[in-house]
């Protein structure tokens, strides 16, 4: 399974989420809370600043999700 960060509209409220993908490379989940960045005791801060580099990678070069009634809604030109 493959994941990366997306922005999520959900109508109310837009959040970062970590998004993953079936096998064909399209959306099937996203993680229930929105992305935080934290690391444990035994990892250094550079873990945060890679994972919050990574989630701007990806929330300006991927399109935005919405989310209706609990689905995910996709055009094939939001999926990359």
């Amino acid at each position: 399974m493959t994941w990366n960060y997306r922005v999520l509209d959900f109508g109310t409220h837009k959040a970062l989420h970590e998004v993953y993908y079936d096998k064909n490379g399209d959306p099937n989940g996203w993680a229930e809370k929105p992305a935080t960045f934290v690391c444990h005791a035994d990892q250094s801060a550079s873990e945060i600043a890679g994972a919050l580099a990574m989630a701007k990678d990806d929330a300006i070069r991927r399109p935005m999700l919405r989310v209706v009634d609990g689905e995910l809604v996709t055009t094939r030109n939001d999926v990359q």
